[in-house]
């Protein structure tokens, strides 16, 4: 009788290994792929790991940034001279560009309608205020023109505590010097007043770039 008992106890555990292998596991996995809740979670699981650093990789890795895929060409080519233009910071000072003061210039025209405009300038706020006292500095031009007079007003609400100026007249001038037909339009200026990078437009990842470009030029590389 014993002999017996254990014999249909093997039986029982050898069907329900059958059965978990051959029907409760397929189910289990075909709930596991179709259900979207599950390949959501998976998913971001998925891009989480793909954005961690490799930890095989080369920590001395000096490849730059990339600009985003659709990126256009620069309003003005590298190499190019800047030019000097006289204009009002939002205080009413008078103000006079010098494109060959010997400090690195990040120049920014931009305008209170302007939608990328306004993702960018946080961006340039903590370049601003990260980089200061390491002779870089941060200049903002408005090309309002009938939207001009909201401007101060403008810049205190979005934390713009760099240099920005406002002048209908003088800054349209300006603007049509650099070639800032699309804005945002950024232009870093090396300390002998010649372009060395410009950009027409805004990307999420745009800060990391413009850090490596101003280093570059700090440390006398040439910027890619």
């Amino acid at each position: 009788m014993l002999r017996l008992s254990r014999t249909l106890t093997d039986k029982l555990l050898i069907a329900g290994c059958l059965l978990v292998i051959f029907v409760i596991f397929p189910l289990a996995m075909h709930f596991w792929s179709s259900n979207p809740k599950v390949t959501a979670a998976v998913g971001h699981a998925e891009r989480t790991a793909a954005a961690l650093p490799d930890p095989n990789a080369d920590s001395n890795d000096n490849s730059f940034p990339a600009l985003p895929f659709n990126a256009g060409p620069p309003p003005l080519p590298a190499g190019t001279k800047a030019t000097d233009f006289a204009s009002t910071t939002v205080d009413g000072k008078s103000y006079i560009f010098d494109s060959r003061a010997p400090h690195i210039k990040l120049v920014d025209f931009w305008a209170t309608w302007c939608g990328p405009c306004r993702m960018s300038i946080p961006t340039l706020e903590h370049l601003s205020k990260s980089l200061k006292g390491s002779g870089v500095e941060v200049v903002g031009v408005s090309v309002d023109s009938s939207t001009a007079d909201r401007v101060p007003q403008f810049a205190k609400a979005m934390g713009m505590n760099y240099t920005v100026l406002v002048d209908p007249k003088k800054n349209a001038l300006a603007a049509a010097t650099y070639n800032a037909s699309g804005l945002p339009s950024l232009y870093i200026i090396d300390g002998k007043g010649i372009i060395r990078w410009s950009f027409s437009g805004y990307w999420q990842d745009e800060e990391p770039y413009l850090r490596r470009v101003i280093a570059d030029i700090q440390t006398g590389k040439s910027v890619d």
